[in-house]
C-alpha cells in the first residue's frame, strides 16, 4: 500500500476555565513555550484584577515542557500574582481540559471519516465555536454541575 508520504501534524491548544465553563481554543504550527497558552490567560472572563492586594490568578497545568521553558518562567517572573500550579503525572482525570478533548474526540473523530487533516480541523474549530456558546454544558461535562457527559452529550447530537 502506497503511503501519502507526508505526516502533516497540526498542534491544537486548549485551556477551560472551572468557574465560568468558557473554553480557548488554539492552533498553532508547532507547540512552542508560553505564547501558546498566554492568550488564555489574559482573556479568562472573570479573572480577577491581580493588581487588587493579595489576588493571585492560579492556572491548574498538566506536565508538558511549555510550562517550563525560559520564555515562560520569564514571563511569569513579570507578573508574580500568576501562579502556575502542576497536575500530577499520570492523573487525566484531574485534568479539565482532558475531559473536553476526551469531548472532542467522542463527538468529532470518532467512527468519522475525514477526506483530509484540514477537513478535520475544520470538524474541530466547528466542535469549539459550539463549545463557546454552551459554557454551561462545559460545566456539566467536567462535572461542577450536574450528571456530566450525558447532559453535556445532550447538546451536541
Amino acid at each position: 500500500m502506497e503511503t501519502p508520504g507526508n505526516n502533516r501534524k497540526q498542534v491544537m491548544f486548549g485551556a477551560v476555565n472551572s468557574r465560568s465553563g468558557q473554553t480557548h481554543f488554539q492552533l498553532s504550527a508547532h507547540k512552542r513555550s508560553a505564547r501558546l497558552w498566554r492568550p488564555a490567560v489574559r482573556r479568562s472572563p472573570n479573572r480577577p484584577r491581580l493588581s487588587a492586594g493579595g489576588l493571585h490568578l492560579l492556572v491548574i497545568v498538566d506536565g508538558a515542557s511549555i510550562y517550563k521553558s525560559k520564555s515562560t518562567l520569564a514571563w511569569l517572573k513579570e507578573r508574580p500574582r500568576i501562579v502556575l500550579v502542576p497536575l500530577p503525572s499520570y492523573a487525566p482525570k484531574l485534568n479539565l481540559q482532558e475531559q473536553v478533548w476526551r469531548w472532542l474526540r467522542a463527538v468529532v473523530t470518532h467512527n468519522h471519516y475525514f477526506g483530509s487533516l484540514d477537513a478535520a480541523i475544520a470538524a474541530a474549530k466547528r466542535f469549539f465555536a459550539k463549545l463557546v456558546e454552551q459554557p454551561e454544558a462545559v460545566l456539566r461535562l467536567i462535572g461542577l454541575t450536574g450528571p456530566p457527559l450525558q447532559r453535556a452529550l445532550a447538546g451536541f447530537t
